[in-house]
């Protein structure tokens, strides 16, 4: 099988000229076909060969093994008087572009990956696959890639993250429809948010949070969007109210779950007594307080009554 049209298309102006399998890498050697070159700087087309040189590049693996690219390039001759540039290296339009060290087709995949997993779980993955790169350099691949336009959105979710937690915070806006973020502001103030929502006049639904700023900022910037709480919220504040009703009725609901020794007929008052607020000194706290003071009784350690209790150790102290 020719190893030119394996590694490469028939379109590509590339030869491989050998290959050496070794331990643990593969290395190609290939040499360009092209004749003619383009001057960067005037692109006027040049023949006349200055001098060769080989240029490394990382490419994607090959039966396991990290792969190799060795180029032999040319250097040439810039034809025009006036062209600052007299000698410039060869160019190609694909696979191999200037002033890197990873082909063309290894960067959209590390990007790929980086994008997906971030730093350090990509950097593993990578090594895993026998691409030996580091979380930094994936990284400063994120940086380098140029912001893709945002355009115009007509569902949008907006949230608060944490630069650094309680004490600075931002905004990060998703498209409901790709699910991916699209923004992300330095601050959860009114103002920040107000200006960017006025640049998306088709914005149709904004999903947030109970938070007042977030509420006013889409009240001022799209009037005309439905502002909707986002499905997080609702069943978290669903738990906290429900968990909340279980621990003030834990003593009437376990009372009704207890066995019962004899079933006595169901007698209905006339009047319905008002059922009073009852204190902390019945249900669970109750319970919970005085079990803490048997094992305490029994001679336990605040720590190993902390533990056995599922209780934070400032709790058992006070």
């Amino acid at each position: 099988m020719n190893l030119t049209n394996l590694i490469f298309s028939s379109a590509d102006v590339f030869k491989v000229i050998s290959v050496d399998n070794n331990a643990d890498q593969i290395n190609i050697y290939v040499q360009s076909r092209q004749k003619i070159c383009l001057c960067p700087n005037c692109c006027e087309p040049s023949t006349k060969l200055h001098s060769y040189y080989t240029r490394k590049f990382n490419d994607l693996p090959t039966f396991g093994k990290a792969c190799r690219i060795f180029l032999k390039s040319r250097k040439y001759y810039c034809l025009t008087d006036e062209c600052p540039l007299k000698i410039f290296t060869e160019r190609y339009k694909d696979h191999f572009e200037p002033c890197k060290r990873t082909t063309k087709r290894l960067e959209e995949k590390l990007f790929d990956t980086v994008l997906e997993l971030g730093g350090k779980p990509a950097e593993r993955i990578c090594n895993h696959f026998s691409i030996p790169v580091s979380d930094t350099t994936l990284l400063r691949l994120i940086n380098k890639a140029p912001i893709p336009d945002s355009g115009d959105f007509t569902a949008i979710g907006v949230d608060d993250w944490a630069y650094k937690k309680r004490e600075r915070y931002g905004s990060i806006l998703v498209d409901l429809t790709t699910r991916r973020i699209v923004d992300l502001l330095p601050d959860r103030e009114e103002a920040s948010l107000v200006n960017w929502l006025q640049k998306q006049p088709k914005l149709e639904i904004i999903t947030r949070d109970r938070y007042g700023k977030y509420r006013r900022a889409a009240t001022k910037g799209v009037p005309q969007a439905i502002q909707v709480a986002d499905r997080w919220h609702l069943l978290k504040n669903l738990g906290e109210a429900l968990t909340k009703m279980m621990t003030r009725e834990y003593a009437r609901l376990s009372s009704s779950l207890a066995p019962r020794i004899e079933e006595s007929p169901l007698e209905m008052p006339d009047e319905l007594p008002v059922r009073e607020k009852e204190s902390a000194t019945t249900g669970i706290i109750k319970q919970r307080f005085d079990e803490m003071k048997k094992l305490q009784a029994e001679g336990l350690s605040i720590k190993r009554i902390a533990v056995q209790l599922g209780m934070h150790r400032e709790t058992v102290r006070k």
